[in-house]
């Protein structure tokens, strides 16, 4: 899953406090913090949907400082590289 996450608020300690929830979830395989309509992307990796569901309600919902967060299903890995070639 894709998860792209919009805080309620734009400060430094609503950010840390998320990094650190997000840091304690085992689904959560990569995060990063971007700018734009987004605060956050999240790489979410999980069985099913009912394991999704419980995230969302585990780690998502229960925090008051998400104004909201949008889903996306990974159909298929197109491509993916962490080599950058040098010039």
């Amino acid at each position: 899953m894709l998860v792209s996450v919009e805080m309620e608020r734009d400060r430094k300690e609503v950010y840390q406090q998320f990094r650190k929830s997000i840091d304690k979830a085992p689904e959560v395989t990569q995060c990063y913090q971007t700018t734009g309509t987004f605060d956050f992307m999240l790489i979410v990796c999980v069985k099913d949907i009912l394991a999704y569901e419980a995230f969302i309600e585990r780690v998502l919902r229960a925090d008051p400082n998400i104004r909201k967060f949008q889903s996306s299903v990974s159909i298929r890995r197109v491509k993916y590289t962490t080599a950058i070639e040098a010039e």
